[in-house]
């Protein structure tokens, strides 16, 4: 059987099929390739060694657009990677001259040459994606039996439309991947197959992480039938059970999405720049009172901007800390005791036995009013304020108030056996 992972945007639903993909090892006659739909892979992977390793020890194939160029040329793929390069460094330029001229009206005319910067590389990129890849080729190439499609509202890719247009000619079974154990209430988990055309084909279905998720009421009644439940595999023990802390001396803070511009806010799920970064002072300090030899590791969102953190924690004179690339599984083995604003990623560690403690934020009493039972899967968890002193009392008296058999109640113990039997 030859799976097909198609990665539009991060590595969240890989955190999803990598427990999948490790039994498969086992199985035999399963060839796994994943599909990046990025010119440069590293978008998406970002220079993680965990999954450098996990993609060859399993004897995964990573393919990305510049596997299909019409011009198969070693010396236009580093044109290109160099192109993609500089996009991403005039984006990164625009984001902090624009937080300069908002905190002290400056700024306008550099804004105005990185914007032509990054208009101009953009520009070329969006040609070389357009023009010189062959879409038509990919999916014939790798020829899946099925495919584990990274189901987003945005689907906006280079080639679009030739991948649709396969996927409704040659109905493979497409399963529609989930990006987290949870969303925010039963039923806005659900995201249309196809913006353009049919929500929910007859091909493909919905995967669901959470037993209590309803997301079938945003259809048809007659796809209540594509919509199965998996469980979270990245909770099953066969997976946990290989990664075991190795430095007692470090915390890890997993960081939530957050607005780089200062003073503005949009989502209520996506945090204040003033409400990150002092939590990251804060806990500093605490973790300073409690011993000063303890390290603090910081795990981004995948889908923050790493260049952009490295400047806001320049420009607020944090330089003690260590910034990771790496999935919350390889986390498990860099730290004992995790913080973090509220976050389904802060299961993995909860749920695996390490000491789990929310910090408080405006997003906290949000998540139980969207959805109640939410306040039964986290409850008795540990939450300290956004204060130094608070933050080191809850660490230095930390009681295992987190039952792990209440976790359990909604997520059994058997995602993986429960994909496999479904899809062999």
């Amino acid at each position: 059987m030859k799976i097909l992972h198609f990665i539009i945007k991060n590595t969240s639903t890989l955190d999803y099929a990598a427990p999948i993909y490790y039994k498969c090892q086992g199985r035999g006659k399963i060839n796994v390739t994943i599909f990046v739909a990025k010119l440069d892979k590293n978008e998406i992977f970002k220079g993680s060694i965990f999954w450098a390793k996990f993609i060859k020890d399993n004897n995964i194939v990573v393919k990305s657009y510049l596997d299909y160029l019409i011009i198969n040329n070693h010396f236009i793929k580093k044109l290109i990677l160099k192109i993609v390069f500089y996009t991403n460094y005039f984006d990164n330029l625009l984001l902090k001259y624009k937080n300069i001229e908002k905190s002290y009206g400056c700024g306008g005319l550099i804004i105005f040459f990185y914007k032509l910067g990054f208009i101009f590389f953009k520009k070329i990129e969006s040609i070389v994606g357009r023009k010189l890849i062959n879409h038509n080729k990919v999916l014939d190439d790798i020829s899946p039996d099925i495919i584990f499609f990274d189901n987003r509202g945005d689907t906006k890719i280079y080639g679009r439309n030739d991948y649709f247009k396969w996927f409704y000619s040659r109905k493979r079974p497409v399963y529609l991947l989930p990006h987290a154990p949870h969303l925010r209430d039963p039923i806005s988990e659900f995201v249309p197959f196809d913006s353009s055309g049919e929500e929910l084909p007859l091909f493909a279905e919905f995967w669901m992480p959470f037993k209590f998720g309803k997301p079938w009421l945003a259809v048809e009644e007659r796809c209540k039938d594509q919509f199965f439940f998996t469980g979270y595999p990245g909770f099953d023990s066969d997976w946990l059970s290989q990664f075991k802390s190795r430095n007692t001396n470090a915390v890890c803070f997993l960081m939530r999405q957050y607005v780089y511009i200062k003073n503005e806010k949009t989502d209520s799920y996506v945090l204040t720049h003033e409400e990150t970064f002092s939590a990251i002072k804060n806990i500093l300090i605490a973790l300073n009172s409690i011993n000063s030899n303890i390290k603090l590791i910081l795990k981004p969102h995948p889908s923050n901007n790493i260049n952009q953190i490295n400047q806001d924690l320049l420009a607020a004179k944090i330089y003690n800390v260590q910034i990771t690339n790496e999935p919350i599984y390889e986390c498990l083995n860099m730290a004992d005791i995790f913080l973090g604003f509220f976050s389904t990623a802060l299961l993995v560690p909860a749920i695996a036995g390490h000491k789990t403690i929310f910090i408080d934020s405006s997003l906290q009493p949000i998540i139980y009013k969207q959805w109640d039972i939410l306040s039964e899967l986290y409850k008795n968890w540990p939450v300290a304020s956004n204060h130094y002193i608070d933050i080191a009392d809850k660490i230095k008296n930390y009681q295992n108030s987190i039952n792990c058999s209440n976790i359990r109640n909604f997520y059994e113990d058997n995602a993986v056996d429960n994909i496999l039997n479904r899809i062999i």
